[in-house]
């Protein structure tokens, strides 16, 4: 099953351009993962499931922060720290489907 968090929007500072580097853009970000959440879904406990709170905390802390070059490092880096930060066996399990973030300004997608 696909667990989407879509259409996070935060203003961030990434490019290679000095105006976008210092007045910044809006990123549009879109999360998925690909996991089995059966076990969730009988079980009813939060422990057998992700945090989408996490991801949303996750992406917005990239985003937000240190200013990357590249749209693609940006959501690298929130795929990568998602999945470390992520307690659920099943989120370890499908981290070869892990579909990274899109990253992209905002009316260009």
């Amino acid at each position: 099953m696909a667990t989407p968090s879509s259409g996070l929007l935060f203003h961030g500072f990434h490019g290679v351009n000095p105006e976008t580097r210092k007045l910044g853009q809006k990123f549009l970000v879109d999360v998925c993962a690909r996991l089995d959440l059966g076990s969730a879904g009988v079980s009813d406990r939060l422990s057998d499931t992700i945090s989408y709170a996490n991801i949303y905390r996750v992406a917005k802390e990239v985003v937000e922060g240190q200013p990357h070059n590249l749209p693609e490092s940006v959501a690298q880096l929130i795929a990568s720290t998602t999945l470390i930060t992520e307690t659920s066996p099943d989120f370890y399990r499908s981290c070869e489907t892990w579909e990274a973030s899109r990253c992209c300004c905002s009316g260009s997608c």
